[in-house]
Formats: structure tokens, sequence, C-alpha cells
């Protein structure tokens, strides 16, 4: 006679199967949506019109997204994403010591991505992907000490991204979403500032197939 244990363990484990095989490989629109952390990358920056070349570091911000898209039973889906990410500076690094600066910074944007899911017969379906889309990016005025580094800025931007993560199924139809981006932009140009736009993202989302 199998220990409670062992039966519990058992039938956990048949309830995964079930819920992962039958997720992964059925077709259906979807819709969800996730929220995480945004760590920019350290950029190059030139500030006009002295021209001066820098690099800018940043604080720790965040990352909201909406996605509605369609999973085919091939492993292939296609979606729509919308995001927003905010940031603020951290440090001004030029050839003397590093000073602080103060800036809000925000970006808002579209993205159409295509992913490729690694269907298992468990309950975690890891997946791969990339996004190509458009950005709007807003540097706010930079200052240091009272001081204007750069002036505020917008700009409109082609943006890309690379995708890896996995799918924890919850049920037939609900996965938990964990998703690391790679994020960037092309380099910025704005009134008194170039700089360059791109990050790490670590995000967690819930996504519901009809």
């Amino acid at each position: 006679m199998k220990k409670p244990g062992q039966l519990l363990a058992g039938t956990v484990l048949s309830l995964s199967l079930m819920a992962s095989v039958s997720h992964a490989g059925a077709a259906g629109a979807y819709v969800g949506g996730g929220a995480g952390m945004f760590l920019p990358i350290e950029s190059h920056v030139s500030v006009e019109p002295a021209g001066t070349g820098a690099k800018l570091s940043y604080n720790p911000g965040f990352r909201l997204a909406a996605v509605g898209g369609y999973q085919f039973g091939s492993g292939l889906r296609g979606e729509g994403e919308l995001n927003f990410r905010r940031v603020t500076t951290d440090k001004f690094h030029t050839s003397g010591a590093p000073v602080q600066v103060d800036s809000n910074i925000w970006s808002c944007g579209f993205m159409a991505n295509a992913y490729y899911d690694f269907v298992t017969r468990t309950a975690v379906t890891p997946f791969i992907g990339a996004g190509l889309g458009c950005a709007v990016v807003n540097f706010g005025r930079g200052t240091s000490n009272g001081r204007t580094l750069w002036n505020s800025g917008q700009e409109l931007s082609v943006a890309y991204q690379g995708i890896a993560g996995f799918a924890l199924a919850l049920g037939r139809q609900t996965s938990l979403d964990f998703v690391y981006h790679h994020y960037a932009t092309p380099p910025l140009h704005f009134d008194t500032l170039d700089s360059q736009y791109k990050g790490l993202n670590l995000s967690t989302g819930i996504r519901h197939r009809f």
C-alpha cells in the first residue's frame, strides 16, 4: 500500500501533466498582463552645446504591459503588446568624479511579438521570442545641484526586444508567465541630449486563453 505522501505526490504530478499538455497544445486567442522590474543599462550620452561625452547610470525602475494574441497548436504564438516603463537617473560619469543627476524618464510603446513554446509533459512550458515595434521616449530635464545639464525632450523611435521565459500552467486555460526581456531602441536624439535607451526586464504576468 502506498504511503499518503506518495499518493499526494502522484496526484499532483498527474494533474500537472494533464493541465500542462492541454494548455500548451491547444490553440486559441489569449489576453494577459504583467509587471516587473526595468533595469536600464548604463548608457553613453552627449550633452550639447558643449558636446560633453559621459556615461549615465540609472536607478531600477518598473515595467507594465498588457498583451493580446493567438496561440497556435504548433507551438507558435503571435501577440501585440502595449507597454510602459519608468526610471530615474542616478549618476553622471565624466572624466572627473561622478555627480548625482536627477531626471525622470518614461516610455510607452507597442510591440509585435512572436514566440515559440517548447511543449513539455510537465506544468512548465519554456519559450523564446522576439519583438519589433515603436516607443515614445521622454527624457525629463536633467539637473545636478540646481544646475541644468540637459533640457527635457521626447522622441518617437523604433524599439526591439529579445524574450525568454517559462509559463507555469494554473489550469486548462490559464498560465503564470515568468519572462526576461532585453529591450532597446536605437540611439535617441533630443534637443540638448543624445542618449541610449536599453535595459533588462524581469516580469511576472498572467495569461488566459479563450
